[in-house]
């Protein structure tokens, strides 16, 4: 039978419909297509060794001994995004007392005299770069122990330092692997979107988290694992610090979570003794996902406090990876209801098969 399931962390329903995956399709599916072998080196690729000029300048990079700042020799290499979603030299946001003393005058007649239908603001923020690796066929899944946890590091160190800036609230480090996630690149790498404005959903998700503390005397998280692990259906794995785990209500076909165990609430204040630990269950993650399913194209967020007292006391950070086996429809699209024909228990028994 169908059934409708909540997230219990967000509030959004998804209906389960397992008979769904049994329909007749017309259409051939992009995923069936497999795309072709790429090199370990691409001549013609901004992101590989020889070509970081073409890239901007870079911020941060983990590099060989001896090697030059914008020249090859690196491991890993944070540039600021060619075609950023926002940027840092937009007009800042004023401080309330800059616009108490009359210092701040806002840049243009239009913005002094906002109907309440059309708010704007300048696009506040930082947008980068992460490449995972000079090799350009070696996504995370395929990482050593070491690289990964070189990776993940650097991950940590930028969200450390675009979350010192004074107009940026949030942060988000995403991934988007294959053509049908979004990326627009081949060659691996994260971003990270350092934004002025706490999106919905990080919101949403610290008032659940809130209220369920308030009326239960304890985290959201610390229940969640507790049902999980007793339960052990949804369980993929369980480490000493992380837990995996394909979510109650998920969204997609093989939804999967990485939660830590202690209470965390932002990925920037990972400890540095669980770095290693972190690197090695998102790469056994990842790896899971590329060898049970033909390596899918996938969405990956970790999902990280904002600044602010109440995040710092609610929220956990977690890792959300969104396997693009499907494509939401008109259905899921016009009412944010999404169908998911594989059951999690379903996910969860396959994926914990090993990676």
């Amino acid at each position: 039978m169908n059934e409708y399931r909540q997230n219990p962390l967000t509030g959004n329903w998804i209906i389960l419909a397992q008979r769904r995956g049994e329909r007749p399709l017309q259409f051939a599916s992009p995923a069936a297509v497999a795309p072709p072998p790429q090199p370990s080196k691409d001549e013609q690729c901004d992101f590989c060794p020889g070509n970081e000029r073409r890239t901007a300048p870079e911020i941060y990079a983990l590099r060989d001994d001896y090697s030059t700042v914008d020249g090859p020799g690196w491991q890993v290499r944070a540039v600021p995004n060619k075609y950023p979603a926002v940027t840092i030299d937009a007009e800042p946001i004023p401080s309330p007392e800059d616009v108490a003393s009359g210092k701040w005058k806002p840049s243009s007649p239009a913005d002094r005299d906002l109907p309440p239908l059309r708010q704007s603001r300048p696009a506040v923020g930082m947008h980068e770069v992460i490449i995972e690796s000079p090799a350009h066929d070696r996504h995370f899944a395929l990482h050593d122990d070491k690289h990964a946890t070189l990776l993940v590091q650097a991950l940590r160190h930028r969200c450390r330092m675009v979350m010192q800036a004074r107009d940026v609230r949030y942060s988000c480090v995403v991934k988007n692997h294959g053509s049908r996630s979004g990326a627009s690149i081949r060659h691996p790498h994260f971003q990270l979107v350092a934004t002025a404005v706490v999106p919905p959903v990080a919101g949403r998700m610290i008032e659940r988290q809130e209220t369920f503390a308030r009326e239960n005397g304890r985290p959201l998280f610390d229940a969640m694992l507790e049902d999980e692990l007793s339960a052990g259906s949804r369980i993929i794995a369980a480490a000493d610090h992380f837990v995996t785990l394909a979510p109650w209500a998920s969204q997609t076909p093989y939804e999967t979570w990485i939660i830590p165990r202690a209470a965390a609430n932002s990925f920037r204040d990972l400890p540095d003794d669980q770095t290693g630990a972190f690197a090695v269950v998102l790469r056994d993650t990842l790896r899971r996902l590329h060898r049970r399913l033909d390596d899918p194209d996938y969405n990956l967020i970790i999902h990280d406090a904002s600044k602010g007292d109440r995040a710092r006391e609610h929220h956990r950070f977690f890792v959300q990876i969104l396997p693009r086996l499907i494509s939401p429809a008109a259905f899921e699209l016009g009412t944010g209801v999404f169908i998911n024909q594989v059951a999690p228990e379903s996910a969860a028994a396959l994926l914990r098969e090993g990676p």
